[in-house]
């Protein structure tokens, strides 16, 4: 683990956060924003279960030289999440899943099936820029 993974920051202002476990945060509503500029609103109920609603930035609003955010399966309406995390790469090259969504990481998203023909659906952001708990 790098020391800027290992770190412990203080989030800049009240609900900013720099990391976020979903297995341990509990109930609650969070924003997840990417440098493409797509939104996740991250819902996780009492129970644990959690599910994002996808919000791509539309094309007409976005700046030519930023990252595009595509429109894709799903978009606008709540999707169950099975499993979410960043991948990291250890020093003999072996790779796994960290199951936290981190500022300045990809994240991974491995959610219900949005194909007739899929087991599950497997996502990658782009980095992530920001991520706020929500009241």
């Amino acid at each position: 683990m790098t020391e800027h993974e290992a770190s412990d920051l203080k989030p800049p202002h009240d609900g900013a956060l720099e990391v976020l476990d979903l297995s341990t945060a509990g109930a609650g509503r969070w924003l997840v924003e990417t440098a493409s500029r797509s939104s996740y609103l991250v819902t996780a109920d009492e129970r644990g279960c959690v599910t994002f609603v996808r919000t791509p930035r539309s094309a007409p609003s976005r700046p030519v030289d930023e990252w595009p955010s595509a429109d894709l399966r799903g978009d606008g309406a709540p999707v169950r999440v099975f499993s979410v995390g960043r991948m990291s790469v250890a020093d003999d090259g072996e790779t796994s899943l960290v199951g936290e969504v981190r500022v300045g990481f990809t994240v991974v998203w491995l959610v219900e099936p949005l194909a007739d023909n899929a087991d599950l659906t497997a996502r990658t952001t782009t980095e992530v820029v920001a991520i706020t708990r929500l009241p």
